[in-house]
């Protein structure tokens, strides 16, 4: 990878690297791993498809995360998550989802983060919109559901998506529905 690419006044160049960077984390994030520093710098950018891209990035390098180099970025990436954006905050909700799955350390302080969600707001068109926290809500049900929740976070979780059956966008409703069947599923093959 040239990383000269990403500085490239071409978009077409600096679309082409995003997305074999993409890529080549999912598939061998080992490979780009020792690169981290680079990726967080990404976070930094004052384009969003470079901020959203370093975002990713970052998710698939959890899995390899063997220095412990998510445990000091989670306040820049809790920052992001709250910066008032739908899309970064899209983003980062699935990087942390993908933190806790990887980091079971970073778990409780993940969860209580994201749950936040209800109250942050996120901005468009330059004003609060319900309706793009009700989607960034339903992007929290999707990253935090398939996440083992510790005994002291479970309850807090369990209460987030019994709220969420009355969501007033049909979709978060639908999942919050779906991710209390599969708690009760979970439930039962463990009695």
């Amino acid at each position: 990878m040239n990383w000269d690419d990403l500085k490239s006044k071409d978009a077409t160049v600096r679309f082409e690297f995003t997305r074999e960077a993409i890529r080549v984390s999912a598939h061998e994030p080992e490979r780009l791993y020792p690169e981290f520093s680079r990726f967080v710098e990404m976070l930094d950018s004052r384009n969003n498809v470079i901020v959203w891209t370093g975002l990713q990035i970052i998710g698939n390098l959890a899995a390899v995360d063997t220095e412990g180099h998510l445990d000091e970025l989670l306040p820049k990436l809790f920052t992001l998550f709250e910066s008032g954006g739908l899309v970064t905050a899209a983003n980062t909700i699935k990087t942390l989802g993908k933190i806790a799955l990887s980091k079971p350390d970073l778990t409780d302080k993940i969860v209580a983060e994201l749950l936040l969600v209800e109250s942050v707001k996120i901005i468009r068109r330059g004003e609060p919109s319900a309706e793009c926290r009700n989607v960034a809500i339903g992007h929290v049900l999707d990253a935090l559901t398939p996440v083992k929740h510790s005994a002291a976070m479970r309850p807090h979780w369990t209460a987030f998506i019994e709220r969420q059956t009355s969501n007033s966008r049909p979709a978060v409703a639908r999942k919050a529905r779906a991710a209390i069947r599969s708690a009760h599923r979970i439930t039962a093959k463990h009695r």
